[in-house]
C-alpha cells in the first residue's frame, strides 16, 4: 500500500499505529486518521479508496499486526 497510497502515508500522524487500533476506532477518516493538514479532493479520494480495501482486512488473533507501507 505503500506506493499506492504513498502520499496518504506522508500526510498521517500515526505512521505507526497498530492496525488493530486503527479497526477498533473505525476505518473512517474521522474515526482513525489523523492529518498534519487538511486533506485536498483527490487526497480524500485517495483515503476512499484505501478505506475500502483495508475493510476487507482480517486480523488474526495471534499474529502481530503491523502495516507494510
Amino acid at each position: 500500500m505503500g506506493v499506492r497510497f504513498r502520499r496518504l502515508v506522508e500526510l498521517t500522524v500515526d505512521k505507526y499505529c497498530p492496525v488493530l487500533q486503527m479497526s477498533v476506532l473505525g476505518w473512517e477518516e474521522e474515526a482513525a486518521w489523523r492529518w498534519r493538514i487538511r486533506l485536498w479532493v483527490w487526497e480524500k479520494e485517495m483515503l476512499g479508496e484505501c478505506i475500502t480495501l483495508l475493510r476487507t482486512v482480517s486480523l488474526q488473533p495471534n499474529v502481530t499486526d503491523s502495516w507494510w507501507w
